[in-house]
């Protein structure tokens, strides 16, 4: 099947809304002692959604990142990876901040990218296309998505013709076919008059789900 033959319910995807909920629990440990008070306040959750991604991309892009990562990783993540990434010592969130700083709204190199996940400790493909995502960044004029383990499945299910060339991608692979991936995201997008956005949360959402 085609991904097309969800255009109705792909173009009516209220992506921005999509959220998750995040316990203070699950990050206390892990946010600079400066930003906890500012995300949570007295409040053992905070709800954060896509659209508080776009607006706090424009505003604060510290904040940004931060909230990106809860967004992401709901329940803190595994491992050390991003209490690495947002450590003040290591000096690897000001270097993220550095790096990021230049990547809104701008078309940039599929190297840089490469480049910063081999800099920054922590950092993988699935979190910098969160951060690439909202930043509204493009490589080769497509539109930067996420692109991560869940929608990885989603394409190796072999569920959908589009990405029939992409079907022995794998997380190892994946820097290596990301710039075909957004290729294919922004023909369907072009095609069936969606933002590649939905198409991407059609993925996450349906993509191993639909028969």
């Amino acid at each position: 099947m085609e991904i097309s033959n969800f255009k109705e319910l792909i173009k009516n995807l209220p992506y921005k809304n999509h959220s998750f909920d995040v316990k203070k629990s699950n990050w206390n440990n892990k946010l600079p002692e400066r930003f906890k008070n500012i995300i949570f306040n007295e409040n053992e959750t905070v709800t954060i959604s896509r659209q508080d991604l776009f607006f706090e991309a424009e505003e604060n892009l510290e904040l940004f990142i931060i909230k990106t990562l809860m967004w992401g990783y709901p329940t803190g993540g595994r491992g050390n990876h991003i209490k690495s990434l947002l450590s003040e010592d290591e000096k690897n969130f000001e270097q993220l901040v550095g790096c990021l700083r230049g990547w809104r709204k701008k078309n940039i190199d599929l190297n840089c990218m490469k480049d910063l996940i081999e800099k920054i400790k922590g950092l993988g493909l699935s979190t910098i296309t969160k951060f690439t995502q909202f930043l509204s960044t493009t490589i080769n004029g497509n539109r930067a998505i996420i692109l991560d383990d869940q929608i990885i499945s989603a394409i190796n299910s072999s569920r959908f013709k589009d990405f029939e060339n992409l079907s022995s991608i794998n997380y190892d692979n994946a820097i290596k076919n990301y710039d075909e991936y957004i290729q294919i995201v922004s023909k369907i997008s072009d095609k069936i008059k969606a933002d590649p956005d939905q198409i991407e949360m059609f993925l996450f959402v349906f993509g191993k789900n639909l028969k």
